[in-house]
């Protein structure tokens, strides 16, 4: 049945000089919840299975960042989960500067209109080994932090530069998990991009050259 699921999940394809490719994304948005979190699931033990890098990101809404993150290198399965989540299906050259994954590289990105906690409550994810959010508002950052670590014991929240963090990283965390650690880690896109695979999102379009980052991990 799971791999029925997959046989229907919409590809991306994407458009150059004329010529169609389809490209190792896949969109479950039309499904229902049951659907996605048995592909969701699928995927995730799929990955652990084959040895590949897995990474969930919370919150992409209209964003590329999933597929922009698969395509930083191989053997990397992005599986992007949000609610009001939007994909457009169809890409053409040089509309935005987002890498693609290769079917060669072995990666792939896959986008859910899903609450990640549907997927916590009945799916019993599999562990990632990367969580990432960028978080539009305040009240949402500890949240992720909660959500992230119940998903990975390596997750990196991206609060909104433009909003104020008022309590201290290693507070928020230990709020939510006596077994991990906090830190404030202050980066620029690029050194975001090397950690997450991908620094799109339109909240750090216009961010200053440092860009403060919450690191919730094991201890060292």
């Amino acid at each position: 049945m799971e791999q029925k699921i997959l046989d229907g999940a919409h590809n991306l394809t994407f458009e150059r000089s004329g010529t169609t490719f389809e490209v190792p994304a896949y969109y479950f948005t039309e499904f229902s919840t049951k659907d996605q979190i048995d592909a969701a699931n699928y995927l995730s033990r799929s990955a652990r299975k084959e040895d590949k890098f897995l990474i969930y990101e919370l919150g992409y809404g209209t964003s590329l960042s999933p597929l922009d993150s698969a395509g930083a290198g191989n053997n990397r399965v992005v599986l992007a989960f949000d609610i009001q989540g939007q994909f457009p299906g169809r890409l053409k050259d040089g509309s935005e500067a987002v890498k693609l994954p290769s079917h060669e590289s072995g990666s792939l990105a896959a986008f859910f209109k899903l609450d990640i906690r549907d997927l916590i409550k009945q799916g019993n994810p599999v562990k990632a080994d990367l969580v990432y959010s960028i978080v539009p508002f305040p009240n949402l950052v500890e949240e992720m932090i909660k959500l992230g670590l119940q998903l990975s014991d390596n997750v990196y929240v991206v609060p909104n530069p433009l909003i104020a963090i008022e309590t201290p990283p290693e507070e928020m965390v230990r709020k939510v998990s006596q077994n991990h650690m906090g830190e404030l880690l202050i980066l620029t896109k690029s050194e975001i991009e090397a950690i997450l695979g991908t620094s799109k999102s339109a909240y750090l379009e216009t961010a200053s050259e440092k860009i403060a980052v919450i690191h919730a991990h094991l201890p060292r």
